[in-house]
């Protein structure tokens, strides 16, 4: 209440209620009662006869899946030789499904004795616990469902099942009957080069008293020629010429033949490769000269030394070089002479031409004694050169050149064998 002074009297006034302020309520949230969480379940634990019926199904499960995807054969065999179990190659090796062996005895893929004596082996390793096959691996024949017998790598293993009174037996199977057989006709390919070789080794032996015998009598018949030559007209001449030459060819070729027969003896010394290009092409000069449609280039980049026998190997290269010459049967050819290193090991010689280069029914045969495409040739240089390079324990190839042409690549080790 205020006093308001007017004139001499105080009046009393009435003051306006103050108002205050009141927080507003807010209306509070509400929470919902957590519920109390359930109790988790405990697992119930599986009876021992559950946990084993599992760990048979998963065992069977991973062998099944083993034996479908190995992929030699693989055979389970009962201690009396029943199949219990096949492995899916027995399919594609045997001719057999997998289901069509179990329950079959073992020995239905075995050829006789072997099938008649296999109940008596299987007896005798029940009585004695002995046997000769297990742990090891030997070659066996096998007879396939359409009769074919193969050669296969066989393994056999014991196998002691838990809870199994009797063992069981494992027998895995390798075809390898192509192997087999390549390597028997490498063997029989061996035998006759190793007979051919014994028959050449021989006729290399009596060579001297050969040559002497064939040799003579051409040199005699060569004076006479000349002798008679001397008392005939022009045209006579010619014919005793002619005749001549051809005795000299066959002189040639004897001695040609002789030496192809007869063992190497081998010179080997050190030498730089530019040295040996050197050699070759100091060889070669007079030769080319007679040749001038032969355009010939020759360059060396190897640098380490090799070990051979020079004059024989200036022979050979001296020799592939007059090949393509001589191919070529006067017409322009170009001859390019290359020698490079071919790893740490190895050099590299090879000689190319833009010729005629070789028919395909003489491409697989240059090599052989006596082949030739030449009308003067004896068929013997490019053997005589593979049979050096051979003994020096290179290797000697011959190789097309697109669009025309050949090339002979000669690998010579660094070091020498001998």
């Amino acid at each position: 209440m205020k006093t308001v002074r007017r004139g001499a009297k105080r009046v009393k006034k009435a003051s306006k209620p103050s108002r205050r302020v009141r927080p507003s309520k807010k209306p509070s949230k509400v929470r919902p009662k957590k519920r109390p969480r359930a109790a988790a379940a405990l697992p119930v634990p599986a009876s021992p006869a559950a946990r084993a019926a599992r760990a048979v199904r998963a065992g069977l499960s991973v062998q099944d899946a083993i034996l479908a995807g190995v992929l030699d054969p693989l055979l389970i065999i009962d201690g009396v030789g029943t199949v219990e179990r096949a492995s899916g190659s027995s399919a594609r090796v045997f001719g057999w499904e997998p289901h069509e062996l179990v329950g079959r005895n073992i020995k239905i893929l075995m050829p006789e004795p072997y099938r008649s004596e296999h109940d008596g082996y299987l007896a005798a390793y029940r009585k004695t616990g002995k046997s000769a096959l297990l742990g090891k691996t030997r070659e066996f024949p096998i007879v396939r469902k359409d009769g074919v017998v193969i050669v296969c790598e066989m393994s056999v293993s014991r196998i002691d099942v838990p809870g199994r009174p009797d063992p069981l037996f494992t027998g895995s199977f390798r075809d390898i009957t192509e192997r087999k057989r390549a390597a028997e006709d490498a063997e029989r390919a061996s035998a006759r080069e190793r007979a051919m070789l014994k028959a050449l080794a021989t006729i290399g032996e009596s060579s001297a008293i050969l040559a002497h015998e064939i040799k003579n009598p051409i040199t005699a018949l060569n004076v006479a020629l000349r002798a008679v030559a001397d008392k005939l007209g022009s045209e006579d001449r010619e014919v005793v010429d002619d005749l001549a030459a051809r005795l000299r060819k066959v002189e040639a070729m004897i001695r040609r033949t002789l030496s192809f027969t007869r063992p190497l003896d081998l010179k080997i010394e050190r030498i730089a490769p530019k040295d040996l290009a050197a050699k070759v092409a100091t060889a070669l000069a007079p030769r080319l000269k007679q040749w001038p449609n032969v355009v010939f280039r020759q360059e060396c980049r190897a640098k380490e030394p090799i070990e051979i026998d020079v004059d024989l190997m200036v022979d050979v290269a001296s020799n592939l070089v007059m090949n393509a010459v001589e191919a070529a049967d006067g017409a322009r050819v170009r001859i390019r002479a290359r020698c490079m290193d071919d790893g740490p090991d190895r050099v590299r010689f090879e000689v190319e031409d833009d010729g005629p280069g070789f028919a395909d029914s003489v491409l697989s045969k240059v090599f052989l004694p006596f082949v030739t495409t030449k009308a003067t040739g004896t068929g013997l240089g490019l053997a005589w050169c593979k049979k050096i390079v051979d003994e020096h324990g290179g290797s000697l190839t011959v190789h097309r050149v697109e669009p025309k042409g050949a090339m002979m690549r000669m690998l010579l080790p660094r070091t020498s064998l001998r």
